[in-house]
């Protein structure tokens, strides 16, 4: 039973470190920007939440092993899934489950931070790749947001049957905003 629990948990760890490469993780649902609505229900994101803590548990015990570069490598993975999830077309519980899972990650690495004596050099090292995580991703962010709001601007717009001013202003911004990023929103 044991040998059992331990290849399915290997098993979880491997699928969960290939998807940390994936750009987007997002159902096939949201492929089309149209099936996004008022209506549009929503998925469980169980799945990788549950992931994210077994990758945690096992990069804790890596840790404790004394193999830290594996130990933050499985961390960073927990951020990147979350960062893919929140960055994926989808509906807002989707970004808000992609950021607990990211947050997860970055409570392992304080956690290992906090709990091993490592040379600073290393710390110092850990503290600036997260910084730099964060600072990539932190544009995608924004865009995903602005694309939230238009979406749902006008889903409420469509619902009422009408345009307010506050979202034709909005949306003339968007398009231009929109342009000088070089389509990339339009892409995501």
């Amino acid at each position: 039973y044991i040998t059992l629990l331990n290849r399915i948990i290997r098993f979880i760890i491997n699928l969960f470190n290939q998807a940390a490469s994936k750009k987007y993780i997002q159902r096939p649902i949201f492929d089309n920007p149209a099936n996004l609505d008022l209506y549009t229900p929503p998925y469980s994101l169980f799945e990788w939440r549950a992931s994210s803590r077994i990758t945690q548990a096992n990069s804790l015990y890596l840790a404790r092993q004394g193999k830290f570069p594996e130990a933050f490598k499985q961390a960073f993975n927990i951020m990147k899934v979350g960062s893919a999830i929140q960055g994926s077309r989808g509906l807002l519980i989707d970004y808000l489950s992609g950021q607990a899972i990211q947050m997860n990650g970055v409570m392992t690495i304080f956690k290992i931070l906090d709990s091993f004596s490592l040379p600073n050099d290393l710390k110092n090292s850990i503290a600036d790749q997260v910084l730099s995580f964060y600072n990539a991703i932190n544009q995608k962010l924004i865009n995903t947001f602005k694309i939230e709001y238009m979406s749902t601007a006008n889903s409420m717009d469509m619902l009422y049957g009408k345009f307010t001013q506050d979202t034709l202003k909005y949306k003339k911004n968007y398009e231009k905003e929109t342009k000088s990023l070089g389509g990339f929103a339009k892409n995501t």
